[in-house]
């Protein structure tokens, strides 16, 4: 699996066993392109990107979305069978020292779930503003039981090369690095047990297979240190989450689901991720907006009303009623060029009859990107929560 022929070969095996259901004929034209693509990668990234343009139709080989039974901790080690998509995910934030930090599974073929590749998304600030990892993408060593997972990664392509351990309930600690670069670790420290984000780790909730399965530990603490420097300390986030879309499993659940989309394919998918962590007392809450294609870009002014998750003293409470307004926003040129994004990086959120003002903590211009494993770019950086009055409150994240 290291070599990056067996890759190919494993990838367009995989393209090969894709289910044809007959409500949801595969376009097998468009396979036939994946395939034809797939020969001419020169790095295993590329068949991590090809990997994640599949048709809908793969996610028939997998076992899918059904509610989390027991705690969510049960649940720590990445879940190959349900999924050719799941990820860590982490954030810290301290007094001088800021980093996000996910681990993306990828699976090569639908027909062996045990064939996976992997990519490593984030970026880090020492003051001096964020640098963002390269996009990657490539083989892994993985292993995962109850008593914990273990993750070595070396991407000689891209240079990056990054490192993960840990154990439910436990520290998690890792170490990433980029071309050149020192190492950049960190130590997250539950204090208090993971909370589901959704009914039984559902979130929105899980349909014929579909949807989203997704926990995290939510006020742990963080140590960080870059190249072996004194260590910053400060609010950490922790995150296991899966998900699957395209085709439900079960053919009423298809016809349901054919009705619904009145035979048009879903589009592209936006959203805001915000996270508040307040100082004074153990209240976290999580923010999740999806935004209509009609609505891009967000600007000043703009104004979202959604839901949100709220976490008090190791409990977690669903569907509270907030709104959000975007208060200021940033320009981001594509790499490259070609095309600019714009994101926001200052929100007014008001929840539970209280008004946050949840910033990025970017101390210069520089922006909180990160290269997804797809090889689009979103906002993902930590924040600091300010009250009405303008008094530091708390730390966060910025997601968009």
């Amino acid at each position: 699996m290291n070599d990056l022929a067996t890759t190919k070969k494993n990838f367009q095996r995989g393209l090969k066993s894709i289910a044809n259901p007959w409500l949801f004929p595969i376009d097998q034209k468009y396979v036939d392109g994946l395939s034809k693509l797939s020969e001419s990668a020169s790095t295993p990234s590329q068949i991590v990107t090809l990997s994640l343009m599949r048709p809908p139709q793969q996610t028939l080989s997998y076992t899918g979305m059904y509610p989390w039974k027991g705690k969510p901790e049960d649940h720590f080690c990445l879940d190959f069978d349900a999924s050719p998509l799941g990820w860590y995910f982490m954030y810290g934030h301290g007094k001088t020292l800021r980093f996000t930090f996910m681990i993306f599974h990828i699976g090569v073929d639908p027909s062996a779930h045990g064939l996976q590749l992997y990519s490593v998304v984030g970026g880090y600030d020492t003051g001096n503003g964020w640098l963002p990892i390269p996009q990657n993408g490539g083989p892994a060593t993985y292993s995962c039981n109850k008593n914990g997972a273990v993750f070595s990664y070396m991407d000689t392509h891209s240079g990056v090369a990054a490192s993960f351990s840990g154990k439910p309930g436990g520290a998690l600690t890792g170490s990433f690095s980029m071309p050149k670069g020192k190492p950049f670790k960190f130590t997250i420290t539950p204090t208090q047990g993971g909370q589901y984000n959704g009914e039984d780790g559902c979130i929105p909730g899980c349909f014929g297979g579909l949807g989203t399965l997704y926990w995290s530990y939510t006020n742990p603490t963080c140590t960080m240190t870059y190249n072996d420097g004194k260590p910053d300390t400060g609010k950490g986030w922790f995150d296991r989450q899966t998900i699957l879309g395209g085709i439900p499993r079960g053919t009423i659940n298809q016809l349901l689901y054919s009705f619904l989309i009145s035979g048009a394919p879903p589009g592209s998918i936006s959203w805001l991720w915000l996270i508040i962590q307040l100082s004074a007392s153990n209240t976290q809450y999580m923010f999740f907006p999806v935004i209509k294609q009609e609505q891009l870009p967000l600007k000043v002014g703009d104004t979202l009303t959604a839901i949100c998750n709220k976490y008090q003293d190791g409990k977690a409470s669903y569907k509270i009623p907030c709104k959000i307004k975007v208060l200021s926003t940033t320009n981001v040129a594509a790499p490259g060029g070609g095309y600019t994004m714009t994101f926001p990086t200052s929100y007014n959120i008001t929840v539970e009859k209280k008004t946050y003002i949840l910033s990025t903590s970017a101390i210069n211009s520089k922006p909180d990107v990160v290269y997804m494993p797809s090889g689009s770019f979103n906002w993902e950086g930590p924040g600091i929560v300010k009250n009405s009055k303008g008094d530091t409150v708390g730390s966060g994240l910025l997601e968009a």
